[in-house]
């Protein structure tokens, strides 16, 4: 691996790498057809946000990751069959770039019309053990793959740590010589499989979103182009009756640090730390608060400066405390609406209303202490298991002495998103009611009950107040997790 051993040599927008687009014009067309047959499959990631050509490479996207920032995808374009020295040439390339970058790149991407024969030993077993690696994963079997596709890699006069570079972080894209002849169907076919409410789209209509594309990007050489203006452009020519309806944006909660079997594409949340207490026990109410709700409003931020969308499509596994955390970012105050993935594969929305037709849910309410004026205010909510008693047991524990307490109990199933919001509004209901006697600032919340509900919970407590919510990790122990201000 080429290390960079002086300030000058660091990669730079300004360096003859980066500026070569603009000095010589070879094979731009090329390089531009290549780059709109990608648009589709950049658009298909949630976190997509925009894209840049003629940058520090050819073309290179840019992606949002909660908690990370910005991550991006460099894409490096050759024309011709490429023969080895300059097929390195351009991993040294890509090397120096992560070094002088450190954490910006995810991917970096060869793309060329095609490789000599004496690359493909590498290129095909690079595919060969990355393809079904997450089948294989700690397996010997891919720890021996990976040392033979190592000693190929030495045989062609590289390194082991160029060998793990390739794995890790470089695509390679070596057959694209159809490209130069047949743009237009490269490009549909990426629209279709990428983003296939396109796919009843008429073709001489697909052909003009193309060629407006095509414009967009051939007239914006180092300049950023937005998610928003390439969804612009994909939407303008496509009559009412085929317009495909403005996409939700897909949320994923991770409990697991590989989940091959999810949506890999959604905008992702690792909460893995915090589903399950690791070797420093369970996350202080100061790691959720700046890793959970930070990620959660960086998140928010994010969609309202760069998507089109306020519709969201929740999967994925979490604590009720997460649940209700997203509720309350993503509240309908603030114009959003959320689709749980619920129970085997039901969509469970937050906007499906109530109405004369509703199966009526009733809610008992308890006064464990008598509601008097304080600061603060117990409330538990129960779906069928009564939590009441356990919360008051515990309440010395976590400091909540002589404080006024309101259990709210509901002892039937809640069969449709129609009832939850029925139910969340009795809820609201009575610990308003229970604020207003109590005149408290701040409710410590005790959930348990089905997911969607505290979701939608966190989704309309839309009062001026502090809540600081808690958490059953076991039987008669609870611990604060994070604090909402709803």
């Amino acid at each position: 691996m080429n290390k960079v051993s002086d300030a000058t040599e660091l990669p730079s927008l300004l360096e003859r790498q980066s500026s070569g687009g603009d000095i010589g014009e070879g094979g731009i067309n090329f390089q531009a057809d290549v780059v709109l047959s990608y648009i589709p499959k950049w658009l298909s990631i949630e976190g997509f946000t925009s894209m840049l050509r003629e940058g520090m490479v050819d073309a290179e996207a840019m992606f949002f990751v909660p908690g990370h920032g910005y991550k991006r995808e460099a894409v490096e374009v050759k024309d011709s069959v490429v023969i080895p020295s300059k097929f390195w040439a351009e991993v040294d390339r890509f090397q120096e770039i992560d070094v002088a970058s450190p954490g910006d790149y995810q991917w970096f991407t060869f793309a060329a019309a095609g490789l000599s024969k004496e690359l493909h030993p590498i290129v095909n077993g690079l595919r060969r053990i990355r393809d079904p690696y997450t089948f294989y994963e700690g397996s010997p079997l891919m720890w021996n793959s990976f040392d033979e596709y190592s000693r190929r890699v030495r045989e062609a006069g590289r390194s082991n740590e160029d060998a793990e570079f390739l794995f890790k972080r470089v695509l390679i894209d070596g057959n694209l010589s159809t490209v130069r002849d047949h743009g237009f169907a490269i490009f549909q076919h990426s629209l279709h499989l990428h983003l296939p409410h396109y796919q009843d789209v008429p073709s001489p209509i697909v052909k003009d979103i193309y060629s407006d594309l095509s414009t967009l990007v051939r007239s914006k050489r180092n300049t950023p182009i937005s998610r928003m203006e390439l969804e612009k452009v994909l939407r303008h020519r496509v009559p009412k009756h085929f317009l495909p309806p403005v996409n939700r944006l897909r949320i994923h909660t991770a409990i697991e640090d590989l989940e091959p079997a999810t949506d890999q594409s959604a905008v992702r949340f690792r909460w893995t730390r915090f589903f399950e207490p690791g070797s420093e026990g369970y996350p202080p109410p100061d790691r959720w608060n700046t890793d959970v709700l930070g990620e959660l409003q960086e998140t928010k931020d994010w969609i309202l400066k760069h998507r089109d969308t306020r519709r969201i499509v929740l999967s994925g596994n979490r604590r009720l405390s997460a649940s209700l955390a997203i509720g309350s970012v993503f509240s309908a105050v603030a114009g959003f609406s959320i689709e749980m993935i619920y129970r085997e594969g039901a969509v469970w929305a937050t906007d499906a209303h109530a109405d004369a037709t509703t199966a009526s849910y009733p809610l008992t309410a308890e006064e464990a202490v008598q509601l008097m004026k304080a600061d603060r205010l117990v409330v538990s909510v129960s779906i069928i298991h009564n939590i009441g008693p356990e919360v008051d047991s515990s309440l010395k524990e976590t400091g909540l002495t002589d404080v006024s307490t309101l259990h709210i109990r509901g002892e039937q199933p809640i069969i449709s998103p129609q009832q939850a919001n029925l139910a969340v509004r009795g809820i609201k209901t009575l610990i308003c009611d229970a604020l207003s006697k109590t005149g408290a600032r701040q409710l410590d919340l005790f959930f348990a009950g089905p997911a969607f509900l505290a979701l939608l919970l966190g989704h309309r407590l839309n009062a001026t107040i502090w809540i600081q919510c808690h958490e059953r990790i076991a039987p008669g122990r609870y611990v604060p997790t994070c604090l909402l201000f709803a």
